[in-house]
């Protein structure tokens, strides 16, 4: 039993993403459930949250799927890049956090991955943008504290997302799920958690 049992994805409207995607491509939000009881997400018409207790079960499995979805687009887009985003964030790896506690290492410079996660749970942190190949082949983002992987792919490559869903989901059911993008959680809320 996985702590995540499905992948919602649906495709956003293009005029709502052009600060950061750009236009000859698409984009996708791919969320997992249960998630986090999150107000932008019941605006915008996702209500599936039974279940989440935000364990560390729940976080590498998320985890698990970001660094599946970068492995998959590397394969495909190209060499991933931290194109936006902080880069001060602390190392996400559990193991990398008890290496350094108990044997006193440095903190290595984070990762794309790191900078990826951190600020999926963290609203503080500036977005996060990893590209993949020069063109751009392929964009993953993550923003605003929201668990959501925003994926952008150009016209130019073979990959459908349906296609990398599948080569990233495990044993999960993977869902199209329609929701009001204008309503949210494509922007920063104060009060994100009010459920």
């Amino acid at each position: 039993m996985t702590s995540i049992h499905t992948l919602h994805w649906d495709e956003i409207p293009p005029c709502l993403n052009g600060a950061w995607a750009p236009a000859s491509g698409r984009v996708f939000a791919v969320w997992p459930a249960p998630t986090n009881p999150d107000v932008c997400f019941s605006k915008a018409g996702f209500n599936d949250f039974e279940g989440y207790e935000g364990t560390a079960e729940w976080d590498a499995e998320f985890e698990g799927i970001t660094e599946a979805l970068m492995e998959v687009l590397s394969e495909t887009g190209g060499a991933p890049v931290l194109r936006e985003g902080a880069r001060h964030v602390r190392a996400t790896r559990w193991r990398e956090r008890v290496a350094q506690a108990l044997f006193r290492r440095q903190p290595r410079r984070p990762s794309a991955f790191d900078v990826l996660v951190a600020t999926a749970h963290d609203d503080n942190l500036p977005d996060c943008t990893v590209q993949f190949g020069l063109e751009p082949n392929a964009l993953l983002r993550t923003a605003h504290g929201h668990l959501i992987w925003w994926v952008w792919l150009s016209a130019a490559i073979s990959l459908d997302i349906r296609d990398l869903l599948r080569r990233t989901v495990g044993e999960r059911r993977l869902k199209q799920t329609t929701l009001n993008w204008e309503l949210g959680p494509l922007e920063a809320h104060e009060d994100r958690n009010a459920i």
